[in-house]
């Protein structure tokens, strides 16, 4: 998938999590209060619209992964080396895993193979290139242990 390439639908609104998941991570404010600003941010996107923030699929999964992230965190640890833990890896990475990890544990509506599929995509397009093959062990590791 090229960077350029567009995500349509409930990639958009995935893509949206992982956004506001990292947003997340170097805030201080409140869930609600980063939703706002968040929003704000999306009104000046081209590419998402501010709308998303109401989409259920977003609202699930983002209060999902917020209320569950330490849980989520230390099953995502659990699949990685012995000396490496989520905190070491690259922010993107792990809001990518985390929203992954949430869908495959809690949204049955959603294949485990879409899940990690998505991840993927989302993967090759906003981190290095080296981090998709990491982000599909992980998940296929988790996959396989279900």
């Amino acid at each position: 998938m090229s960077n350029d390439e567009l995500i349509y639908g409930r990639g958009l609104a995935r893509q949206a999590v992982v956004q506001f998941l990292v947003q997340l991570d170097f805030r201080c404010d409140s869930f609600e209060e980063n939703l706002e600003k968040f929003a704000g941010f999306l009104a000046e996107d081209d590419e998402l619209d501010s709308d998303i923030v109401n989409d259920e699929y977003f609202i699930n999964v983002s209060k999902g992964v917020y209320s569950q992230k330490a849980e989520l965190d230390k099953r995502i640890t659990g699949f990685m080396r012995k000396d490496w833990s989520i905190d070491r890896i690259n922010k993107v990475v792990a809001a990518i895993l985390e929203v992954a990890f949430y869908e495959i544990l809690n949204c049955e509506d959603i294949p485990d193979s879409v899940s990690i599929n998505e991840a993927v995509k989302l993967t090759k397009r906003f981190a290095d290139t080296k981090d998709y093959s990491f982000v599909n062990g992980i998940l296929s590791s988790l996959e396989k242990s279900l």
